[in-house]
């Protein structure tokens, strides 16, 4: 295999998607009826109904989150368009938990820190901020990190938008970049959303984000030789250097990273290892070339996942090389993801200019190239069933059509009784590379309000589903074989059981 297995448990995906599916309204709703009324007490998100029947009327109530004082200090804050996700994340905790984070919201050391952390505190796995290896340190450090590099790194710049220090404004920040195609060079802002989640969120792909001792790849506490990877990368360490582990030999990050004036020059190509660090090339050409000079294609055991492992380990095929390019992409200020083509056993990285730029390193760096998919229509060799990118909360973003000619597959999730169920998790099951008979999840995603998913699939494909809902499960079924490109195949699929609704 040339790819890291990426494998995802049923169970686990059930509970990683439930949260990213739900759509919610949180106004007040009164719909009249005939003979009846409905009235929808301002709901709030994941939140059971209660429901009290009398004669004709039904009332819905939502009950509020259980907030400790200092949750909601934090939440006030910081900038109001976290306050939903926020109060969704406290709400989560304990209220020891509770305390710990918020403390870290109100006590920044810096108030233009805030954003950036609540948004951590929001959009990180409660079971990772809960987990005993998750270090609550992490979330300032992280942030103070990226306010650091910025003085250093001449490719971009942080924008702050409103007042840090009022609280409960819809302040934030984001990151400007200088773009040269040759007839000049010009600033691109990314958009408020891009910064967060593909800068800011510690998670590169699947990992989880905490301090990291390089040599074991196992956590450890920053005393005892626990490393976040924005620090590890730029500076290395006197112990665990990775420029002199074993008899590799590499440059440092931060003598190499500070070099480039632009982040890239919109040209597709192919640049090989052991090229020169110049002033003159691009961030994207520097970043990934030190990748490549830090890096060795061909992996060997244990294998880690873990970004500053992976600086010590110097080994790896496209699973190693996607988190650490993300991680290196990251640490630049250059918003980074992982994209995956599961049963295709390919993985690689894209970068942001104004939508998702493909990028993968391995003996030599394709930048631009939507050939990293290795699919037929971009000269490879294989069909792909599916490429998404993985987000820092496991929410996957399909990025299919960019890299194959693609159709479109429409399922309807109804119950017995033809009513749509929405937030239904559907895990898409494509044809192994290796084996065509074998099926395995190539993509998961969740109906919409209306009980609907469209999902952009490859060509020359066969599909399966596997339908997972509050009323029951829909096992293993065949929706469509041998898709041609450009068509659209409707599949419906009828749960087991009625839906409890309001009359």
């Amino acid at each position: 295999m040339f790819g890291k297995a990426i494998i995802i448990l049923s169970a686990i995906a059930v509970v990683l998607a439930s949260p990213l599916c739900i759509q919610a309204d949180s106004s007040p709703v009164q719909l009249g009826m005939t003979g009846s009324e409905i009235e929808i007490e301002k709901p709030f998100p994941l939140r059971k109904v209660i429901k009290d029947t009398i004669g004709d009327t039904i009332t819905e109530t939502f009950p509020q989150p259980v907030l400790t004082a200092k949750a909601e200090q934090a939440i006030a804050a910081s900038p109001s368009w976290l306050a939903e996700s926020l109060t969704i994340a406290f709400s989560a905790l304990d209220d020891l938990d509770q305390d710990l984070f918020a403390g870290t919201i109100i006590h920044a050391t810096n108030p233009d820190y805030r954003d950036e952390i609540a948004f951590c505190v929001a959009h990180i796995l409660t079971n990772t901020l809960t987990h005993n290896q998750f270090d609550y340190r992490l979330l300032e450090e992280n942030v103070q990190w990226i306010y650091d590099l910025d003085t250093h790194l001449q490719h971009v710049r942080l924008v702050e938008y409103g007042d840090s220090s009022l609280g409960g404004t819809d302040y934030y920040t984001t990151t400007a970049y200088i773009i040269d195609e040759g007839s000049g060079p010009f600033e691109m802002e990314i958009p408020r959303d891009v910064y967060y989640w593909w800068i800011v969120h510690p998670a590169v792909t699947n990992e989880r984000p905490t301090y990291v001792n390089p040599e074991t790849a196992q956590a450890a506490d920053p005393a005892n030789g626990g490393f976040f990877w924005r620090k590890y990368f730029w500076e290395s360490d006197t112990v665990y250097d990775y420029r002199t582990n074993g008899d590799w030999v590499c440059n440092l990050m931060a003598d190499v990273a500070v070099l480039p004036t632009f982040l890239w020059d919109r040209q597709v190509v192919s640049l090989p290892s052991g090229r020169a660090f110049t002033a003159d090339c691009s961030a994207m050409d520097i970043v990934s070339n030190w990748v490549l000079d830090v890096m060795h294609w061909g992996a060997q055991p244990p294998r880690p996942s873990q970004p500053v492992a992976l600086a010590y380990d110097h080994n790896g095929n496209c699973g190693e090389y996607q988190d650490f390019l993300g991680a290196a992409i990251r640490t630049a200020l250059i918003p980074a993801n992982g994209t995956h083509t599961t049963v295709d056993d390919h993985v690689w990285n894209e970068f942001w200019d104004e939508g998702w730029v493909p990028i993968g390193d391995s003996d030599h760096t394709s930048l631009g190239s939507y050939g990293n998919g290795a699919d037929y229509t971009y000269g490879g060799w294989k069909d792909i069933s599916a490429a998404y990118a993985l987000r820092g909360d496991g929410l996957e973003i399909n990025r299919t059509a960019s890299y194959t000619d693609s159709c479109t597959v429409t399922i309807s999730v109804t119950d017995e009784n033809g009513v749509p169920i929405d937030s239904a998790l559907v895990k898409i099951l494509g044809q192994s590379y290796y084996n065509p008979d074998n099926f395995g999840t190539c993509i998961t995603a969740c109906t919409d309000s209306n009980g609907v998913l469209v999902m952009p699939l490859g060509d020359n494909r066969d599909f399966k589903a596997e339908v997972y809902t509050d009323i029951g499960v829909v096992g293993t079924t065949l929706i469509v074989e041998d898709t041609v490109a450009g068509e659209t195949y409707p599949f419906a699929v009828t749960v087991p059981g009625s839906l409890d609704v309001p009359k």
